[in-house]
């Protein structure tokens, strides 16, 4: 996890670092703390690269429908809509870094209705299925970093 709203990045990217809670030797954090001051240069430089990043109108509707199906199957365009719906004003912006928070904000923390159910999307709580959102929202980000859909 890199930030308070519970954004996880990938582990394609930067590689995992775990020490167990309980058992540990204090080198295993010394250790693990030079790893994420080494991967944090490399955060910056990847976000700074996606918040460069313009992306077409075209492609954010692409971004937002791919993000959604991570969560639901089958989302119809409303619910394609509320993924694709700023909560903020400072979240109006074209490029990929901004166009991936708000798709990661609404994914995580629901509060509109499936239209195909007509229920509430609820917050997602449970930490594994939040880790794993994130880590997938994270990857569809970099493969849109990467060209493909961008134009």
């Amino acid at each position: 996890m890199i930030c308070s709203n519970g954004m996880v990045i990938s582990e394609s990217d930067f590689g995992k670092i775990h020490i167990r809670h309980i058992g540990f030797e204090p080198k295993q954090v010394t250790e693990a703390s030079r790893e994420l001051i080494m991967n944090a240069s490399q955060i910056a430089d990847k976000i700074g690269s996606w918040q460069g990043t313009q992306m077409s109108d075209r492609s954010r509707k692409d971004f937002f429908a791919d993000a959604a199906k991570l969560r639901f199957d089958n989302p119809d365009d409303g619910i394609v809509l509320d993924v694709a719906t700023p909560r903020r004003e400072g979240d109006r912006k074209g490029d990929l870094w901004t166009t991936f928070n708000v798709a990661q904000e609404n994914l995580l923390r629901g509060g509109f209705r499936n239209g195909s159910t007509n229920r509430m999307v609820r917050p997602i709580s449970n930490i594994q299925k939040d880790v794993n959102l994130n880590s997938q929202l994270w990857d569809l980000a970099s493969t849109y970093s990467e060209g493909y859909a961008l134009n």
